[in-house]
């Protein structure tokens, strides 16, 4: 038997036995053990209450009557819709008793985009911020990191001036070249305002506000679920760090770190930095 080939095998088998299920671990989030993922029924009630979803407080057999009666409903628009040939994708064998699928043909929608964006007004970056701004006041909670020797509040245009800079990647210097705000000014204004708390905060302010807007429950799944979901953003370092790794997929950039957002619906909740 050779030893460097079984070894091998073992490994390729106990991946497959994670991958199946059948091998677990208890301190990993992917391949820990089912139970796991249960909650007892000591816990049920206290664990409905903290998710606040209506359709998981009514009884287990209300709920099956409600989305199996729905489920009926569908399934009769569904056969009336392929009976009256309004499913252009579906076409139904009668001698195989068969639904077949094909893809239709993609209408060229590429003009009337064109044409929609046309008639849509140009605004600038500027502008938007101002905007949000006025709606929520985000700008007033980014305080100074040394209030004794900073302005009580910073100028808005400065402000703004830096993180469009800082959001576009461009540097204070580019910006100072294209603005008339002297380069001294926008890298005090990044010393003192931006930084991880204050943006955090910034961003805190504008997620409330969007929360209240008519439009946040359109967002939202069926039986009164929010969407949530993860964002990932790749960054690469100069120096090796600890969280520093290499990815699979940019393997050949260099090391680097990843910034995992928090999404509800379609704002941004939270951030932390995990490794590529």
């Amino acid at each position: 038997m050779h030893a460097d080939r079984y070894e091998f095998w073992l490994y390729r088998q106990i991946r497959k036995r994670f991958q199946s299920g059948e091998f677990y671990l208890d301190d990993s989030l992917q391949h820990r053990h089912l139970s796991d993922e249960l909650v007892a029924n000591e816990e049920k009630r206290d664990v409905l209450a903290q998710m606040e979803i209506p359709f998981l407080q009514q009884p287990v057999d209300v709920l099956l009557d409600t989305l199996s009666s729905e489920l009926h409903q569908q399934w009769q628009v569904f056969n009336r819709e392929l009976k009256q040939g309004q499913l252009k994708h579906l076409e139904y064998d009668k001698d195989t008793q068969k639904l077949h699928w094909r893809k239709p043909k993609a209408d060229n929608r590429k003009p009337q985009e064109q044409i929609f964006y046309a008639r849509l007004p140009f605004c600038d970056i500027a502008d938007v911020l101002s905007f949000v701004n006025e709606q929520c006041h985000f700008l007033s909670v980014m305080k100074p990191l040394q209030p004794r020797y900073a302005k009580k509040q910073a100028e808005t245009d400065s402000l703004m001036a830096v993180i469009i800079a800082q959001a576009m990647n461009h540097g204070n210097q580019v910006m100072a070249r294209t603005s008339d705000i002297p380069y001294h000014i926008l890298e005090n204004t990044y010393q003192q305002y931006l930084r991880q708390a204050t943006l955090q905060a910034a961003n805190d302010c504008i997620s409330n506000a969007i929360a209240t807007l008519p439009i946040f429950p359109h967002y939202s799944f069926d039986l009164d679920v929010l969407y949530g979901a993860v964002d990932g953003q790749k960054f690469g370092v100069d120096h090796p760090t600890v969280k520093a790794r290499h990815s699979r997929k940019y393997f050949g950039r260099g090391k680097g770190v990843v910034a995992y957002t928090l999404l509800c619906n379609h704002i941004p909740l939270n951030d932390r930095h995990k490794r590529i």
